[in-house]
């Protein structure tokens, strides 16, 4: 009698990896009161003297990788995300989603960050388009696909592909101001394309290129009526605003420029 073990508390049984919780478990299914204790660690290989009802026998005893541990142990992977521009609020995100998936065989085999960029090296294409697309849902972006060769099935007599997707998220989120075809607009939300509404009320949605973002800073409330004005944060002046907007006197609000002219 043999037994196939895992570190993460599987055992090889009927031609497949089925979990247990201790090794009391494994041991009381085949009527084994004693044994030797030993640790999960894969490598160990050795025979064991147990007792079998009434009998003291030999069993075998490995510990190794089932088929789940032993893809997330190896340098295997099929594609990689790239993220560009990602924050830690980013990396934190996508971090979260890829333990999650851990769960369910999909695997991160390399993670490197460095400035701005994230690379995730995974196991599973599909599950890497789907990460993809939950963090372009939550934060934006585009996404560029590029497949390149790296094998050859001769049993399937076809070629391999490793997938590479690069992320590319905006340098602006929600409620920024930002100039496309020399025309602002505030960003209402981030998705495939950049929903934006002008300042007359109208709402569109316009692609991640050729943009320029409007840097907020802070000026005051100086006036309400007939037309909202505040201290320019320059000249200290009171001047107008092109926009209409629900304020009150000397309140702090985020203003952009733009051709000379303000927008609260």
């Amino acid at each position: 009698m043999n037994l196939k073990l895992c570190e993460c508390k599987k055992v090889f049984l009927r031609n497949k990896w089925t979990p247990f919780n201790s090794i009391d478990e494994v041991f009381k299914k085949f009527d084994i009161t004693e044994w030797e204790e030993f640790p999960l660690n894969p490598g160990i290989k050795r025979k064991m003297q147990v007792k079998k009802g009434d009998a003291m026998v030999f069993i075998g005893i490995e510990v190794t990788y089932c088929d789940r541990c032993r893809l997330k142990k190896s340098q295997y992977y099929e594609g990689i995300l790239q993220i560009k521009h990602a924050t830690p609020e980013v990396v934190n995100f996508a971090d979260n989603e890829i333990g999650k998936a851990g769960a369910k065989g999909k695997y991160i085999t390399k993670r490197v960050v460095k400035d701005d960029r994230a690379d995730y090296y995974l196991t599973d294409q599909t599950y890497m388009k789907s990460l993809a697309h939950k963090i372009q849902k939550e934060f934006g972006g585009a996404i560029q696909k590029n497949a390149q060769l790296f094998s050859h099935s001769k049993q399937e007599s076809k070629d391999l592909f490793r997938v590479n997707l690069l992320l590319e998220l905006p340098l602006f989120k929600k409620q920024d101001v930002i100039v496309i075809n020399e025309k602002p607009y505030i960003v209402i939300s981030l998705k495939e394309k950049i929903n934006v509404m002008d300042f007359a009320g109208k709402k569109t949605s316009v692609p991640y290129k050729d943009y320029e973002t409007l840097e907020k800073v802070e000026a005051r409330i100086s006036k309400i009526y007939p037309d909202i004005e505040i201290i320019d944060p320059v000249s200290f002046q009171s001047v107008p605003v092109e926009n209409k907007k629900t304020v009150h006197i000397n309140e702090k609000v985020m203003v952009v420029q733009y051709r000379g002219w303000w927008i609260v």
